[in-house]
């Protein structure tokens, strides 16, 4: 999905995330971290994400959302890629209406935040231009992601790396907001094959290559019904954060001098911060 300036200028201080994966400065996402590997692998990387970082400030500042007053929400049309073994990871479409149900909610400001005016719904239309009900369900053995291997070299067996999982079946990024859901997403390949990891997802920031564009979540963090387990029902909205171009409100945990922490005027950021 183009990360639309108009759609990019948002903060929502509203949400909170508990430690679970000490490998990593205690977060379940890896946002901060996949990026800092992709820009020491690649540092056209930092370039390309200090440029989109200067334009939204210049955007932010100038005030133009290119929408008028009464405008209706911004809708993203989204497509959810369960992939699965045929396992309970496959989960219900119940569970995945509940969990955009449950973004959509904390994006209108129904936790106590700000309303960004900002929407998801499941796409009507596949690229092809027939009808959808914007679920995609596909096979894989394991069900299992380790974005890892992509910046390292190494070979997980216990899982595939996120280039495969997005590959060959991810959507149009210009037309459509791509939804990974996985059963697990690791990040050390020593680790037996069912080894919880605690991670619950990860983005990339805006101005990366195509291939990396979309969120990855595990289906344990999706939703509060079926396999989700309803301990982290902000993964998602926090996730679309970063695609968004959201930081942590601390800064980045990457390489780079950027350091921005833009919140509402009511929100305490250095407290209760949204991620």
């Amino acid at each position: 999905m183009k990360r639309i300036l108009a759609i990019m200028m948002m903060c929502v201080c509203t949400l909170t995330v508990t430690a679970q994966d000490p490998r990593y400065d205690g977060h379940p996402d890896l946002t901060d971290a996949l990026m800092d590997a992709a820009i020491k692998k690649n540092p056209q990387v930092l370039v390309d994400f200090e440029r989109s970082e200067a334009q939204l400030q210049v955007a932010i500042k100038n005030g133009n959302s290119n929408r008028g007053p009464g405008a209706g929400p911004i809708l993203i049309p989204v497509v959810v890629h369960v992939i699965h073994n045929n396992g309970p990871e496959n989960i219900s479409e119940a569970q995945i209406a509940g969990a955009i149900d449950q973004c959509n909610m904390q994006l209108a400001g129904g936790e106590g935040g700000v309303n960004t005016n900002i929407q998801l719904c499941l796409a009507t239309r596949n690229p092809q231009g027939g009808c959808t009900e914007g679920i995609d369900r596909t096979v894989r053995n394991p069900p299992v992601v380790n974005p890892y291997e992509d910046f390292y070299g190494f070979d997980d067996p216990c899982a595939m790396s996120d280039a495969q999982l997005k590959g060959n079946t991810g959507w149009p990024s210009a037309n459509y907001l791509n939804i990974w859901i996985v059963n697990g997403i690791r990040s050390n390949p020593g680790q037996p094959c069912n080894s919880p990891s605690g991670i619950g997802g990860y983005a990339y920031y805006p101005g990366g290559a195509a291939g990396l564009d979309g969120i990855v979540i595990a289906d344990e963090f999706f939703g509060a019904s079926g396999t989700g387990n309803g301990n982290q029902l902000n993964t998602l909205a926090h996730e679309l954060g970063h695609y968004l171009n959201l930081m942590h409100v601390w800064g980045p945990d990457f390489t780079g001098n950027i350091c921005i922490t833009n919140c509402h005027a009511d929100a305490n950021c250095a407290t209760a911060g949204d991620f």
